[in-house]
């Protein structure tokens, strides 16, 4: 009877352990996965960013060529 007992016993805090360490590896995973996430969204800003930037500088490009453009067309008329 107290073999039995003592058996039920070690099972039982077993299982509880088992339970404890579950948590602890859900909460770990949970941490783990919302990092990735703040480092995604960090990226991604930036990768915005960077693509804004770039896009500026070719409007910005665009605006000057079209610039020389106008002025080698009316220094072309101010000739003839």
């Amino acid at each position: 009877k107290n073999n039995k007992r003592r058996k039920k016993m070690k099972k039982k805090e077993k299982n509880e352990q088992n339970k404890e360490k579950i948590k602890e590896r859900t909460e770990e995973t949970k941490k783990n996965s919302q990092k990735e996430n703040k480092v995604k969204k960090i990226k991604e800003e930036k990768k915005k960013r960077k693509e804004k930037k770039k896009e500026q500088k070719e409007k910005e490009q665009s605006k000057k060529s079209v610039n020389k453009k106008t002025i080698k067309e009316i220094e072309k008329k101010e000739t003839i």
